[in-house]
């Protein structure tokens, strides 16, 4: 390989003679950054085009003794064995220069091919008085940047004060743009350019994970993939301000706009944005802030994030990045280097301390695989209740959820207190910058939408306390506290209560402590309800608007509040293990009805059937009596007062539409109108009552057990939650009751085959 003196003479020679961006581009660099096995200096190179580029022994080097990957192969970020495959026009590569613990590879990206180069010995790109020279196969330069130090601030002088500069010949010596500055390349005289550029030499001190980037921008802001050859601009950011795999935050795609792309191990990245040295932090850490780094939301801010929220749901990234930047956010496409997986957050644009931050959060998605639908985990507290945000990473790919929100500030960082119910830490009331507590937020109006928007939504917030046994807790022992939000005592099928008999069936302990006991609050504990919860009382069924001074009146049985004390906390994956498998459990028990009737069925000696689809909803009516039916054990219900099943009655007919045509559900336990659902009928069988129809339009559910000629079942649903199937009916018409306990499943069938007293538009009723 040609030496360093070598190579400056080539760079003279060849970037004068117009050699300069054949097909590819250097993009991006991020120098200075401690090398590990894992991590160091960053280069990202575009391929302009119009044909592919085998990248195979190419060169990347800043003109020093820094051999990389080998001796012989002095800067070959791509030798011939390593494999890596042609780079497609306009495509990315992105090269991570490791150290030599590291191991050389390349995997394929969305955005092209990430290659990790090891480092023989030595670092590689410096913050200071360094350049970078991009040479083909055959030792010809294709691209160069360099930057430089300044003693001279931006408001004396911008010219001299650039922070990354191109150009035929480096000489740090020259002014660039003087007289003695030549080459394809030159810089403009754009003076509000240069004064809103960041000093690069500022980024020195920051070497974790680099202090900045150098990105390549063009004169109009826009990065022209069609024509990248113009005079080029280039820009020092901070290192959150990359944007690798994307050449800039404005760079088009065939489609529209491109969010920007971080390629990391997520949960580990996610970890770390409450600390103040994190590069890419976005939660404000301190508490008591004046002037204070959150700002409540308003109105239009909080419809406009709702929009940007409904095309996330929708996967339309280019559009909800394209939005974002109206009110200071940004949409980040993250690549798992874990799992290989692609998530997206949503996020602030701007970092603590930064003009236009405002502690509004980071809101995570996931659509891949196993992805659990109606499940978002919610960090409210990731400050105050240390470690709580950890947990919420970890579950992000472990339980996999379709959103995990994070707020985006310690819960007391302002100064103001809210007008809402409730006060901690001695009777001290809760501040406007605590999302659970107060709903002028992005965190708040994140749940509230997707309450609204997903069908069955399950809200699991993770919190912290302490201690068991201490100060105010002095009578409580357990490790954690479960609560729906709701001060009743929960059913046995309620999921809180099913979650937190997997965490205790862990016995996971830490240096001989059980860290895995549970208390129910209003079972056996009145502590760290979370009654006065926002989210809480809206999942419970408060009308939105009214939240923030009015109880629930019941449990809904879709948010779920666990406090942890900080032992669990710190090692928190036995209360991830036991959550999925208790949102394994929950999903048999609320099943759905088969696609096809069951078989093997009890039958009655009596029944009728009624559907009605009048005008309007309010007047839909299902009534299904099963009567004189053979024998059924009080057992064979399981027992929905204080055990754990799901009860389905579906309907089906002989049409070719999807079957079954209505499918009304309901679990055991829960609570109805402040009482609780299900009541036992002395020792022969059981009633649920539910006024309000919640689930799926059932209002009442009669079941009798008896000898044969003597059991019972009667149902009944109406009103605006019940979905009547389409009439009139194809014959015959099957009616059953599903009881599923995980371990015996029941049914009771009806099937009518004569013809029907009414089969009309408006309804349809059958006897048998």
């Amino acid at each position: 390989m040609p030496t360093s003196r070598a190579w400056s003479s080539i760079v003279a020679v060849s970037l004068l003679a117009g050699a300069v961006h054949a097909d590819v581009l250097i993009t991006e660099v991020i120098p200075n950054v401690t090398t590990t096995a894992t991590r160091g200096d960053v280069v990202e190179l575009f391929n302009t085009g119009p044909g592919s580029v085998d990248l195979t022994e190419w060169v990347l080097t800043d003109l020093d003794d820094d051999p990389i990957a080998a001796a012989l192969q002095d800067a070959t970020f791509a030798p011939m064995g390593l494999g890596v495959p042609p780079l497609e026009a306009g495509e990315f590569a992105v090269i991570d220069f490791v150290d030599a613990a590291g191991t050389a590879s390349w995997h394929a990206t969305n955005y092209g091919v990430r290659i990790v180069a090891p480092l023989q010995v030595g670092s590689f790109l410096g913050s200071e008085n360094d350049e970078l020279l991009l040479a083909d196969a055959s030792q010809t330069p294709i691209d160069f940047v360099a930057w430089a130090d300044s003693g001279t601030p931006v408001s004396v002088d911008s010219r001299e004060d650039l922070s990354a500069v191109t150009g035929a010949l480096f000489d740090y010596g020259l002014t660039p743009g003087g007289a003695a500055w030549s080459g394809a390349e030159t810089v403009v005289d754009d003076a509000g350019y240069y004064a809103s550029a960041v000093d690069f030499t500022s980024f020195v001190g920051v070497s974790t994970w680099g202090g900045g980037a150098i990105r390549r921008r063009s004169t109009d802001g826009v990065f022209d993939v069609a024509s990248p050859d113009g005079v080029a601009q280039w820009e020092a950011v901070p290192r959150h301000r990359a944007t690798l795999g994307n050449a800039s935050d404005d760079v088009p795609s065939g489609s529209g706009l491109r969010p920007i792309r971080i390629t990391d191990d997520l949960a580990d990245w996610l970890g770390q944005i409450e600390t103040t040295t994190f590069p890419d932090r976005r939660i404000a850490r301190f508490a008591d802030q004046d002037p204070p780094d959150f700002a409540p939301a308003g109105g239009p801010e909080k419809a406009a994030f709702e929009a940007i929220l409904a095309l996330a749901m929708a996967g339309s990234w280019e559009e909800a990045f394209a939005a974002a930047d109206a009110i200071g956010c940004e949409v980040v496409e993250f690549l798992d280097t874990a799992s290989g997986e692609t998530f997206h957050l949503l996020r602030e644009r701007f970092v603590p301390g930064e003009i236009g931050f405002t502690g509004r959060g980071v809101f995570a998605f996931f659509a891949g695989g196993g992805v659990r639908d109606d499940l978002v985990i919610e960090i409210p507290h990731p400050i105050f209740d240390s470690n709580t945000l950890e947990e919420g990473a970890l579950a992000l790919p472990d339980v996999r959820p379709r959103v995990l929100m994070i707020a985006g500030t310690h819960r007391n960082n302002h100064l103001d207190e809210t007008m809402c119910d409730g006060t901690f830490d001695g009777g001290d009331p809760y501040r406007i910058s605590d999302v659970a507590h107060h709903p002028d937020n992005f965190f708040h109006t994140a749940h509230v939408w997707l309450l609204d928007n997903l069908a069955d939504m399950r809200a699991i917030q993770f919190h912290g306390f302490c201690c068991p046994g201490v100060g105010d807790y002095a009578d409580l022992s357990d490790d954690s506290v479960m609560t729906n939000g709701f001060d009743a005592v929960p059913g046995l099928s309620d999921f809180g209560r099913i979650w937190s008999e997997r965490i205790e069936a862990q016995s996971f302990q830490t240096d001989g402590v059980d860290l895995s006991t549970v208390a129910i609050f209003g079972e056996d504990t009145s502590h760290l309800g979370g009654t006065n919860n926002l989210q809480g009382r809206v999942s419970n069924g408060v009308t939105v608007g009214l939240e923030c001074n009015s109880e629930a009146l019941g449990a809904g049985g879709r948010f779920h509040h666990l406090e942890q004390d900080p032992d669990v906390r710190e090692e928190p994956q036995h209360v991830l293990d036991a959550l999925k498998e208790a949102l394994d459990i929950i999903d048999d028990l609320e099943a759905p009805c088969p696609a096809s009737p069951a078989v093997g069925c009890r039958a009655p000696g009596k029944s009728s059937v009624l559907v009605l689809d009048k005008a309007g909803s309010a007047n839909d009516r299902f009534l299904w009596k099963w009567l004189k039916g053979e024998e059924t054990e009080l057992v064979d219900f399981s027992d929905p007062v204080s055990g754990a099943a799901g009860y389905r009655i579906c309907l089906y007919d002989a049409s070719p539409s999807p079957q079954p045509l209505l499918d009304i559900g309901t679990a055991s336990g829960g609570s109805c109108d402040g009482v609780p659902c299900w009541k036992p009928l002395g020792t022969k069988g059981y009633r649920y009552k539910d006024k309000a129809g919640s689930n799926d339009g059932l209002s009442l559910l009669l079941l009798k057990s008896g000898i044969a000629g003597k059991a019972k079942v009667i149902a009944k649903a109406s009103r605006d939650n019940l979905a009547v199937p389409a009439l009139p009916l194809a014959m015959p018409v099957v009616v059953q009751l599903l009881v599923d306990d995980g371990v015996a499943p029941q049914c009771w069938q009806t099937t009518y085959s004569e013809i029907p007293k009414k089969n009309e538009p408006a309804k349809f009723k059958a006897v048998e």
